[in-house]
């Protein structure tokens, strides 16, 4: 039976629509920048009309860059994209679909990172790391979560991996020299102007932000010990030209607790989060 994952990031609005064997069908809206309510149900809106959303769809999973409130309807806090705090998650689906299929909340890293898993069901530890408007991981044990805080593997975006430059900056979070403040896609912004495609393809690993990156994934290779590392998001699929030289800059001294036969990839459709919501609301 068809189910339908939402993922609503921080630049633009990714769907996916899967049944069983068949093929798996997306969509997305256009990007957009700090988008007002009334601007991102619009985006929503328009998004579902690439999508032929049937009727009789049996789950629906969302992933959104937020924390819920206790009543698990309402927004509380969303700092990577303002526009969804306060809002209630039943009024935001209403503008894709009515169904009244169950709905599944998932954290953006859990869903990007089984999305991948799922059509790369690789054995043992992954550590997924979501390289967007924000970032985030995700930990999976041949698929299951492993948790650390109440709905997540730990909030590795805001880790401390400076200084990688000077002046160091700080996150959206207000944590000093984070790794989103590094690589998160408004500190590339800001960094690179309207230059940042350029950059991206002539990026190494002694720029600040793949020197950030680097010292993250060693620092995940010492709390998590994975056996593969996946970077996911729209910035883990522009990174491609560029795994070599990440994982030969992390394997530089690395530490021996690290599994030396560890494999680095990098994200093939930027659908993984959409993919995976469905998929882990359809389980």
């Amino acid at each position: 039976m068809p189910a339908l994952g939402i993922d609503i990031g921080g630049s633009s609005i990714k769907l996916a629509l899967i049944d069983h064997h068949a093929p798996i069908t997306i969509a997305a809206s256009d990007h957009y920048n700090q988008p007002s309510p009334d601007q991102l149900t619009a985006h929503l809106a328009r998004a579902a009309t690439r999508l032929p959303i049937p009727p009789d769809i049996t789950a629906i999973g969302i992933c959104l860059p937020g924390i819920m409130a206790p009543d698990g309807i309402r927004i509380e806090r969303s700092v990577n994209l303002p526009a969804l705090q306060g809002t209630n998650l039943p009024d935001l689906i209403a503008h894709v679909t009515t169904s009244p299929a169950p709905r599944r909340i998932f954290t953006d890293a859990h869903a990007a990172a089984f999305g991948y898993w799922s059509e790369h069901p690789l054995p043992d530890r992954l550590f997924a790391l979501s390289l967007g408007t924000g970032v985030g991981a995700c930990v999976l044990d041949n698929g299951q979560q492993l948790l650390v805080t109440a709905r997540s593997s730990g909030h590795f975006g805001q880790i401390d991996v400076g200084p990688c430059d000077d002046p160091q900056p700080i996150g959206p979070d207000g944590g000093h020299n984070s790794l989103e403040a590094y690589i998160g896609l408004p500190a590339l912004h800001a960094r690179y102007g309207s230059a940042l495609a350029g950059h991206l393809t002539t990026l190494t690993a002694a720029d600040p932000p793949l020197r950030a990156l680097v010292r993250a994934l060693r620092i995940a290779h010492a709390i998590y010990r994975p056996q593969h590392i996946a970077l996911l998001g729209g910035l883990g699929l522009q990174l491609a030209p560029h795994r070599d030289a990440i994982k030969a800059a992390v394997d530089e001294h690395l530490t021996c607790i690290a599994d030396p036969a560890w494999s680095l990839h990098t994200a093939e459709s930027s659908h993984h989060a959409a993919i995976g919501a469905a998929r882990l609301a359809s389980a």
